[in-house]
Protein backbone atom coordinates (compact mmCIF):
# COMPACT_ATOMS: atom_id res chain seq x y z
CA UNK A 1 0.00 0.00 0.00
CA UNK A 2 1.45 3.34 -0.79
CA UNK A 3 2.10 6.03 1.91
CA UNK A 4 -0.39 8.31 0.48
CA UNK A 5 -3.06 6.42 1.28
CA UNK A 6 -1.90 5.22 4.80
CA UNK A 7 -4.26 6.35 7.49
CA UNK A 8 -1.70 5.75 10.25
CA UNK A 9 0.02 9.25 8.59
CA UNK A 10 -3.22 11.58 8.81
CA UNK A 11 -3.14 13.41 12.15
CA UNK A 12 -7.27 12.71 13.95
CA UNK A 13 -7.23 16.10 15.22
CA UNK A 14 -6.66 18.95 12.60
CA UNK A 15 -3.29 20.90 13.35
CA UNK A 16 -3.88 24.64 14.57
CA UNK A 17 -1.21 27.29 15.57
CA UNK A 18 -1.66 27.98 19.06
CA UNK A 19 -2.04 31.19 19.53
CA UNK A 20 0.02 32.80 23.01
CA UNK A 21 -0.03 35.94 25.23
CA UNK A 22 3.24 37.62 25.42
CA UNK A 23 4.45 40.59 26.61
CA UNK A 24 6.78 42.43 24.54
CA UNK A 25 8.32 45.49 25.23
CA UNK A 26 7.50 48.93 22.56
CA UNK A 27 10.34 48.14 20.63
CA UNK A 28 9.90 44.59 19.44
CA UNK A 29 6.42 46.06 18.83
CA UNK A 30 7.62 48.24 16.42
CA UNK A 31 10.20 45.87 15.31
CA UNK A 32 7.64 43.58 14.14
CA UNK A 33 5.29 45.98 13.05
CA UNK A 34 5.67 45.53 8.88
CA UNK A 35 5.78 41.80 9.30
CA UNK A 36 2.16 42.22 10.98
CA UNK A 37 0.74 44.48 8.51
CA UNK A 38 1.90 42.73 5.54
CA UNK A 39 -0.31 39.47 7.46
CA UNK A 40 -3.03 41.38 7.97
CA UNK A 41 -2.90 43.00 4.32
CA UNK A 42 -2.85 39.93 3.18
CA UNK A 43 -5.60 38.53 4.81
CA UNK A 44 -7.72 41.44 3.98
CA UNK A 45 -7.09 40.69 0.24
CA UNK A 46 -8.56 37.13 0.50
CA UNK A 47 -11.39 37.97 2.36
CA UNK A 48 -12.26 40.65 -0.03
CA UNK A 49 -14.69 43.11 0.42
CA UNK A 50 -16.56 43.76 3.66
CA UNK A 51 -20.08 44.82 3.34
CA UNK A 52 -23.10 44.00 4.89
CA UNK A 53 -26.32 42.72 2.73
CA UNK A 54 -28.72 41.99 5.98
CA UNK A 55 -31.06 45.01 6.25
CA UNK A 56 -30.37 47.12 9.33
CA UNK A 57 -33.18 49.15 11.21
CA UNK A 58 -33.80 52.45 10.23
CA UNK A 59 -32.81 54.28 13.24
CA UNK A 60 -29.61 52.53 13.68
CA UNK A 61 -28.41 53.05 10.48
CA UNK A 62 -29.70 57.14 10.78
CA UNK A 63 -27.11 56.61 13.77
CA UNK A 64 -24.21 55.42 11.91
CA UNK A 65 -24.78 57.63 8.83
CA UNK A 66 -24.16 60.50 11.61
CA UNK A 67 -21.40 59.12 12.87
CA UNK A 68 -19.71 58.86 9.48
CA UNK A 69 -19.61 54.85 8.68
CA UNK A 70 -19.59 53.58 5.29
CA UNK A 71 -22.56 53.30 3.45
CA UNK A 72 -21.17 49.62 2.51
CA UNK A 73 -21.25 48.85 6.32
CA UNK A 74 -24.51 50.40 6.85
CA UNK A 75 -26.46 47.86 4.04
CA UNK A 76 -29.62 48.23 2.91
CA UNK A 77 -32.76 49.70 5.35
CA UNK A 78 -36.47 49.50 4.24
CA UNK A 79 -36.44 53.01 3.30
CA UNK A 80 -33.34 54.09 1.68
CA UNK A 81 -31.94 51.77 -1.12
CA UNK A 82 -27.83 51.28 -1.36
Amino acid sequence: MSDAFDLRNVPAVPQFTVMTSQTINYEEWRRDATRRRAQTERILAMLGPIRRDRPRHPTEAAFLRRIGTAERLIGPTPDRSR
